[in-house]
């Protein structure tokens, strides 16, 4: 580990050197619980070594912490490598009640499937190691999870639909993503909405957004570029991406002739590699 992760992780190795010793098991015991060396369980303590998620359950249970290790680490793989623009929207994407998002040329990181993301990930990050590449995978694709472990807020995306048929290098990756939006989409998880390539959308080609609605009152922009994005919590800014929102509907096919579209693109994907 490098220093400022050592740093970040030693909150966690704190705190279950705490729990630990306040149980009165030593870390041999405790290793030999969870199956492994005591010199590990010290390395991880010292946040010389990272814990694996079940690894960190495994404490839990043991110590009867109630969840508290697996919250922390939660926390900090969440933030771990993301960018520090990114970390306060994450956390008000998991307030929200609404979330509305536009993406013209990929499909929104919290729809994507571990496949796609990673080459997505590859592609932008080319000297980050695998390890990054996967911490920052997990994140991705944990946002939904964390959505759906709590009352499902209104997830509702539009996308052009050349943003369905990226070039990925591997075929597989996209027809395994159309069947993942298929699902969501079916199962009411999200409701998708499609550009057809066939209409005249001029918005639609500007950058991607999204609108969090947090309370009744407290709605908050997002709006990302290639280093990153910006917030937008102006009241006007927020409204304007509304109505942005909103022009890109009227150009969009209903969620159900969408699923439809979907699924002839993966037909077509199928027949290309059959």
């Amino acid at each position: 580990m490098s220093r400022e992760e050592q740093a970040r992780w030693s909150r966690f190795g704190d705190e279950l050197r705490k729990i630990r010793s306040s149980s009165g098991m030593t870390q041999r015991e405790l290793g030999s619980k969870v199956g492994l060396s005591h010199g590990m369980v010290g390395a991880i303590e010292r946040a010389q070594r990272r814990p694996q998620k079940e690894q960190v359950e495994d404490f839990d249970a043991i110590l009867a912490t109630g969840g508290v290790l697996s919250q922390i680490w939660d926390e900090l793989t969440t933030e771990w490598n993301v960018p520090a623009g990114f970390r306060d929207v994450l956390h008000l994407e998991q307030r929200a009640r609404q979330i509305r998002e536009f993406n013209a040329q990929i499909l929104p990181g919290i729809l994507q499937t571990p496949d796609y993301a990673r080459a997505l990930i590859r592609a932008r990050r080319i000297t980050a190691s695998k390890d990054e590449v996967d911490h920052l995978v997990e994140t991705r694709i944990g946002r939904l999870t964390k959505l759906q472990q709590r009352s499902l807020p209104l997830l509702w995306c539009v996308v052009r639909q050349s943003a369905l048929t990226p070039n990925m290098g591997d075929p597989t990756i996209v027809k395994g993503q159309l069947a993942h939006l298929t699902r969501l989409g079916t199962e009411g998880t999200v409701r998708l909405q499609v550009i057809p390539d066939s209409a005249s959308a001029p918005a639609a080609l500007c950058e991607a957004f999204r609108v969090m609605t947090l309370d009744g009152s407290n709605t908050i922009g997002y709006v990302e570029h290639a280093l990153g994005g910006e917030v937008k919590a102006l009241p006007q800014q927020v409204e304007d991406l509304i109505t942005f929102f909103e022009t890109l509907l009227s150009e969009a096919l209903s969620p159900s002739a969408s699923l439809e579209l979907i699924g002839t693109i993966s037909g077509d994907h199928h027949g290309e590699m059959d």
